[in-house]
């Protein structure tokens, strides 16, 4: 029964393109496709077997391309991939992650996978979970969010060893979900893939699952992030850097929510004043002169402590409490940094630091933070991925 909700509400979408709500009236597209800032690796673990009538197995794949259809598919977005097993592994029917980046390109190629009944005699899920784990997820991207979506219409052949390559994928970081087909999948033993109930769906549908897909995607709950970074040691190439993290790392979707909110830190970048030959007479004024503009990080990490996140500058009583911390030069004063970030933590704030460059060991660093929050960007390809990474971690908590 639950299978045939499932396809009638895919197929209601591809005959008459209406919208379709949940409980509270909201539409799917409104609440999955405009997460512009997610970034996952999703791959369909596609149940190929002969137990699965042709009528069924096409019916799925129309399932699939209307699922696709809610994201924004591209390098910097959505990805998704598939294999299809029955005996084997049906490497015609099977595809990588990197190799359709857009919507129409990628329903196309669904649209192409076939029902190959010789070589469905029998279910061997385990070969296509340690397929996906070991060549599709190879090119996933280090910070983007890895799913497995398993489709399967009955028992596997051999259980056990589904139970196993399960577990290993889970402990690689790759959430699975799984989607029972027909009366004959065992509920049982989609639990013991996915690891939770919650992940597995036989009655709830297409909707469940997008938002299921959708929330594994998302920051749960409020959060309000102070971005701090002194401006006195950054150049053009490192204002730009900053630049593009923050504006990579803000949702136009969270802020109309009002889920997300952000501050910003900089400490005085007035132009430093002109002096004269006969304006000072000894070493000791010039440096004077020059240090009434300096900016120092620990006095940063002081004003986001005792100013930045008040519930009179905005910030909200109950939301998470975020500072990213960009480190550019040698720290004047690690000590006292280190007291005020420890400060910060006793308080309920969490600290990340985007390390650009490697004039601070690491062994300073963790005394700010843990080693998980340090965000590696000296050698990062651009700062749209170290956003990326930032992101990951905040939404694992």
């Amino acid at each position: 029964m639950w299978i045939r909700t499932l396809i009638l509400v895919t197929l209601a979408i591809l005959a008459f393109g209406q919208a379709v709500k949940n409980g509270n009236g909201e539409r799917i597209e409104d609440t999955v496709l405009m997460c512009k800032n997610t970034r996952a690796d999703i791959v369909f673990i596609i149940d190929g077997s002969r137990s699965n009538v042709p009528q069924i197995f096409y019916k799925q794949i129309e399932f699939l391309k209307s699922f696709v259809g809610y994201f924004i598919i591209g390098n910097d977005c959505v990805r998704f991939g598939a294999v299809t097993f029955g005996d084997k592994i049906i490497t015609d029917n099977t595809f990588g992650l990197t190799q359709y980046t857009s919507k129409d390109q990628l329903k196309g190629r669904l649209s192409k996978i076939d029902y190959r009944p010789e070589d469905g005699g029998s279910t061997q899920t385990h070969l296509a979970i340690e397929y996906a784990r070991e060549i599709l997820f190879k090119d996933a991207r280090p910070y983007a969010k890895k799913i497995a979506i398993v489709i399967t219409d009955g028992r596997s052949t051999e259980p056990k060893k589904t139970v196993r390559e399960a577990l290993i994928m889970r402990k690689n970081g790759i959430l699975i979900l799984a989607v029972g087909v027909g009366q004959e999948a065992s509920k049982k033993e989609l639990l013991t893939i996915t690891g939770r109930e919650v992940y597995v769906f036989k009655v709830k549908g297409f909707y469940s699952l997008l938002k299921t897909v959708q929330d594994e995607l998302s920051c749960n709950g409020n959060v309000d992030i102070n971005f701090v970074f002194d401006f006195s040691r950054m150049g053009y190439e490192d204002s730009h850097d900053i630049n593009t993290f923050i504006s990579s790392s803000i949702s136009d979707e969270y802020l109309a929510k009002k889920k997300f909110k952000f501050g910003l830190i900089t400490g005085k970048c007035q132009r430093l004043k002109d002096f004269y030959f006969n304006t000072y007479g000894n070493k000791s004024e010039i440096i004077e002169h020059l240090n009434i503009y300096k900016t120092t990080m620990a006095s940063l990490l002081e004003k986001a402590l005792k100013v930045s996140f008040e519930v009179e500058y905005g910030a909200r009583q109950g939301a998470r409490k975020v500072a990213v911390i960009f480190l550019k030069g040698r720290l004047s004063n690690p000590e006292r940094v280190m007291t005020n970030a420890r400060a910060l933590r006793k308080s309920g704030i969490e600290v990340f630091i985007v390390k650009m460059d490697k004039l601070n060991s690491d062994k300073i660093l963790a005394t700010i933070t843990e080693e998980g929050n340090i965000l590696d960007a000296t050698s990062a390809e651009n700062m749209v991925q170290v956003s990326g990474e930032f992101l990951n971690q905040l939404c694992k908590r």
